[in-house]
């Protein structure tokens, strides 16, 4: 396993004190298991959500805020001393509680998904800066759970690379697929799941048209395939866990040979792998890790995995392997860390 430096890596936290501030917090990395402390922070009302622009000196926060913006920071470089850390942009999102943040292909448009109004947003991005809101769009859904999907309830927002983004809906136990041109939003169709599946985030394989999605309420894994554009058939789907605990599955990795998944479980608080070579995945290894893995960052290439613990305020390092993930290696004491986003290898 390489360990050429990364120089820093994002992790976003609200404070225990006061939710509505939170930080976010660069910290030095050495490709392995190597964390340090922070070495530049900034307060942002309830970050929860960090992407790197393609230039590595910008990123983009999702404030999850009824009025909800994305905030542009910038991160300056010094040979004498560590980086300084800068807003240098906000935009609103035009919805409620921003959860999750995407970039286009073309680095141009940033996309955000609005959990609380369930409504999808693109943003114009020049010079790697959020500029203007450019369209906003409302899904339309509901589901048998009583709380939770009452209606739409947009978390995350997947670009695909002909200009389509899916757009998954946990209140509406649906994915549904926008055309993007110029910053629009053109909705083409929808996708039904299992009602009462609450789905999360998905991941794909271009190549084969296969997709997985984590269902937060019914704590699956769910297997699908694309027979035609945008049209998702459900092919199966498992338990994301052993564990009999309840589970709100969250984070979902899938590796470039799409033969190998991740999904952390949140109840169990255990990140477990799953072989998906076959037409119905299968449970392979399952790994605790600290309490309430909201998020996680998997290397494939450097065969190593960061997992930001909220409810333990830790984010811990690990080997991955194929078929295994170890146990944590190292332990770095972070407030509440809700997402963490290593800044692109060229820097």
């Amino acid at each position: 396993m390489g360990t050429t430096p990364r120089t820093v890596w994002v992790a976003v936290a609200s404070s225990p004190d006061d939710p509505s501030v939170g930080t976010v917090s660069l910290h030095p990395w050495d490709g392995g298991h190597g964390l340090g402390a922070a070495v530049a922070s900034i307060e942002l009302p309830r970050p929860g959500w960090v992407v790197w622009a393609p230039d590595g000196t910008h990123l983009h926060v999702a404030c999850e805020t009824p009025d909800g913006h994305v905030v542009t920071l910038m991160v300056e470089d010094r040979s004498d001393g560590p980086p300084a850390l800068s807003q240098v942009g906000q935009c609103s999102t035009g919805g409620a509680h921003p959860c999750h943040l995407a970039l286009m292909p073309d680095g141009r448009t940033l996309l955000a998904a609005n959990y609380t109004d369930g409504t999808v947003s693109t943003i114009e991005v020049t010079d790697d800066v959020v500029t203007t809101l450019t369209d906003t769009a409302r899904l339309s859904g509901s589901g048998p759970h009583p709380t939770r999907q009452e209606g739409s309830h947009a978390h995350q927002v997947a670009p695909l690379p002909d200009d389509r983004v899916w757009v998954v809906d946990l209140g509406g136990d649906q994915i549904v697929t926008y055309a993007v041109r110029e910053g629009v939003l053109d909705q083409l169709t929808s996708s039904a799941l299992p009602p009462g599946a609450g789905p999360r985030h998905v991941v794909r394989d271009p190549r084969t048209g296969r997709a997985w999605v984590g269902a937060e309420l019914s704590g699956f894994l769910v297997a699908l395939r694309e027979n035609a554009v945008g049209r998702l058939e459900v092919t199966g789907q498992v338990l994301a866990s052993s564990s009999r605990t309840e589970n709100s599955v969250a984070q979902i990795w899938l590796d470039a040979d799409a033969q190998r998944l991740l999904i952390s479980n949140r109840g169990p608080d255990t990140l477990s792998v799953f072989d998906v070579a076959g037409d119905l995945p299968v449970l392979i290894g399952e790994t605790a890790v600290p309490a309430h893995p909201r998020h996680f960052h998997a290397d494939g290439e450097r065969d190593i995995l960061l997992v930001a613990g909220r409810d333990a305020d830790a984010v811990t390092t690990h080997d991955l392997s194929p078929h295994r993930i170890g146990r944590a290696v190292t332990t770095l004491t972070v407030p509440a860390p809700m997402c963490v986003a290593p800044r692109p290898a060229a820097f």
